[in-house]
Order: structure tokens, then C-alpha cells, then sequence
């Protein structure tokens, strides 16, 4: 029995059936029991009964089902079986994944997987640098446990990079399974990754003080727009990227919305400091962005030049700009915020980004125990417990 498949006998189909078209011979809504819907076309050839996948009912409507089915049966009609060729076609496709190079595969995987900008630069590095020299040569089908081995261990004497580039490979290889390009991804366990010490400098007073008068001198100087950059910096605990290319559709009174982040939307909440540094820069506005380039048609490139200096000249050899945002967050606790509350104010995505400022909250809530021990001791040392009123 045979139906005209439309819009709503598709929709009403029970999971576990079969509706056969009644316009175009042996097209038929396939329901699997988990309820999902496609169109094959039922034929014989060559006295077989056989039947071909068309396609998904959530891509295609019923006419453009049948359309693909009257042309799968001008085909039979000259001999050829549809199946058959659909076989030879994943047998030819197997066939030029398995002669695909990781140097040919590193070409689409750039070009299609989204990523964040400065993901993909990094993947470039790693790629150009460290692991074609390595295995580019090698088919993609072939690469295993030793490849990635090898690889790792190429990069033994940087550690974070070496992780990087095995992090990079086993992503590759992933997406390269995902396509059929390859059976299954590199296994889990197939490196030992190094132990990657987490950079943990924080600006103290002092250093803040001298950092801040630096950046205030440069503003009177060529460097101006990039001191005022480096001073949001400070003041926000944003990461780079999210100062130095900030558009003023994003600057919203009190706050940043941000439309764009590593972690996605988020909201960045503005001291008066800070304020004052933008209410300066909108009353000289000239583009869409905050910080532009020379020509106002886009963002600034950099602000390293100007850290360069601004470091030196304070005396901060060993600090670099991401310092600014770890040390927002050591004042921050310092100053009684939580870790969720500093997670929050950074726009980290994990708890465990957050957890390596635990030591910071350590560290502070140690300090508060001795001053109340060194107040006990005082009590303790005074006759009968009694102290003078301290003004």
C-alpha cells in the first residue's frame, strides 16, 4: 500500500515504518525506531531486490526526494545499478584517503575546522615548524602510536610545546577519522604528556605604583594610544586581544559587553579608573575602534613595543602583558573576592582556571590567621586578659 508522501503524512510517521510513495515506484520514508526519517528508493536489478539511502527528511523535502529518485531510475533504465556505483564511488573515495598526506590533510584541516584566530595561528606554527618537517610526507591512514611518539619526543627540551604539537596531532587525526579519512583517532594514552608548571607572576604594590607612573608619562608621548590600552589592561584583567581590538558598540557605560571572547559573550564590569580612561579616549573618537591603526581602519596591530618600554623603564623585566590579568586576580583576592568571584570578573570557562589562584586565597587567609594569633598572643601576654583600647 503506497501513500503520497507530503509534509504532513512525513511529520505523522510512527517510528518503525515504512511509507511507500504512490507518485515515484519504490520511494519510501524509512523510520528507524528511534524515530529518525529518511527517503530510499526499492528497486531489482539483475533480479535482486536492493535499496539506496537518498537522503535525511530533515534536509530534503518529498519532491526533492523524488526528483533524486526519478534520476537514480533513469539510470537503471540504462543498465546501471545505483548501489554499485555508490560502492565503487566510497571504494575510489577510501582509496584517495589512503594516499592523503597529513601535509595535504593540514590544507583542509586549517581551511574547515573552526577555531578562534590565535588557535589557528598557533596550529600554523606548530604545523610549519615542528610537525610536517616531522610526518608530513606520511598518508594519514598510516600515522600511529609511534608517529606521535616521535613526534613529542622531537620537542623534548620545550616541554609545553612538545604537548602542544602531540594536542594538535591527536585533534588532526580525530577530525580525520570523523571524515572517513582514517579508522579510528590516535589512542588516548599514546604519550606521556610533560608537567607544564603554570607561569605564576603577580605585579606587587610597588611595582604597580612604578608601572602605572610609566604609563602615565607615555601618554604624553607618541605611544599614547597603546599606554591607554596597557592602562585598561591593568585596570581590567582582560586578556589582550579583548582591549586592543575593543569597538565602541561593546563599551557600554559601566561595563564591557564583549561580543567575542576566548569563553564567548561576556560582561566585564568597569571601575571609575577605567572609565575615565575611555571617557578620554570617545571624546577624541574617530572610528569604530578604541584603539585604531594609523589609517582608523581598523584595530592596532600591537601593543608590545610600548610594553617594551613601559617594562624597562619600570624595572619589570620578567613581566609580560597576560602578568596584568594574573595579577588582577591576586589583587583581587587579596582584596576578599572568592575564586568563582575572580573566575567571574576574568570570564575563565573552568573552575580549574580559577583553582591556580587557590594558593594566592592560601596565602591571604594565612596572613589573616597569624595577625589573629599574634592579636591572641598579645591578650594572652597581658595582665588578666585585659588590653588597652588600641586608637
Amino acid at each position: 500500500m503506497s501513500t503520497k508522501l507530503t509534509r504532513e503524512t512525513i511529520e505523522a510517521a510512527e517510528p518503525g515504518t515504512r511509507l511507500f510513495d504512490s507518485e515515484v515506484e519504490g520511494l519510501a520514508l524509512r523510520v528507524t525506531r528511534g524515530g529518525s526519517k529518511s527517503f530510499v528508493l526499492r528497486y531489482r536489478h539483475a533480479g535482486q531486490r536492493r535499496e539506496i539511502a537518498i537522503g535525511s527528511a530533515d534536509d530534503l523535502t518529498a519532491s526533492q526526494a523524488r526528483r533524486h529518485a526519478r534520476a537514480l531510475r533513469d539510470k537503471m533504465a540504462g543498465g546501471t545499478d545505483p548501489l554499485a556505483e555508490k560502492t565503487a564511488r566510497r571504494r575510489e573515495a577510501a582509496a584517495r584517503a589512503a594516499r592523503l598526506t597529513l601535509r595535504e590533510f593540514s590544507e583542509v584541516y586549517v581551511a574547515s575546522v573552526a577555531k578562534k584566530p590565535a588557535s589557528r595561528r598557533m596550529d600554523s606554527t606548530l604545523l610549519r615548524l615542528h610537525v610536517l618537517p616531522l610526518l608530513g610526507s606520511l598518508p594519514v591512514a598510516d600515522i600511529g602510536r609511534e608517529h606521535a611518539q616521535k613526534l613529542h619526543a622531537s620537542l623534548s627540551a620545550t616541554p609545553t610545546m612538545a604537548n602542544r604539537a602531540h594536542a594538535l596531532l591527536s585533534h588532526m587525526m580525530a577530525e580525520a577519522a570523523r571524515r572517513g579519512l582514517r579508522e579510528a583517532p590516535l589512542p588516548q594514552a599514546c604519550v606521556t604528556k610533560n608537567a607544564e608548571k603554570p607561569r605564576e607572576r603577580f605585579l606587587s604594590a610597588p611595582e604597580h605604583v612604578r608601572l602605572w607612573s610609566v604609563l602615565t608619562t607615555l601618554e604624553s608621548t607618541p605611544q599614547r594610544d597603546s599606554a591607554q590600552a596597557l592602562k585598561l589592561l591593568v585596570l581590567t584583567g582582560c586578556r589582550k586581544n579583548e582591549i586592543v581590538r575593543l569597538r565602541w558598540n561593546e563599551v557600554d557605560g559601566d561595563c564591557l559587553r564583549l561580543a567575542d571572547t576566548k569563553t564567548g559573550r561576556r560582561t566585564v564590569p568597569l571601575a571609575a579608573a577605567a572609565i575615565a580612561v575611555l571617557d578620554t579616549r570617545r571624546a577624541e573618537a574617530r572610528c569604530d575602534w578604541v584603539f585604531p591603526n594609523a589609517t582608523n581602519t581598523g584595530p592596532r596591530d600591537n601593543v608590545e613595543r610600548t610594553w617594551r618600554k613601559a617594562r624597562a623603564a619600570a624595572g619589570l623585566h620578567d613581566i609580560r602583558v597576560h602578568d596584568l590579568r594574573h595579577s588582577v586576580a591576586a589583587t583581587g583576592i587579596a582584596a576578599g573576592l572568592t575564586l568563582p568571584e575572580i573566575g567571574k570578573l576574568l570570564g575563565h570557562k573552568s573552575s580549574q582556571t580559577t583553582a591556580r589562584y587557590a594558593h594566592v586565597a592560601d596565602e591571604v587567609a594565612r596572613n589573616a590567621a597569624d595577625r589573629i594569633a599574634a592579636r591572641f598572643d598579645t591578650i594572652f601576654a597581658a595582665p588578666n586578659g585585659r588590653l588597652r583600647a588600641v586608637k
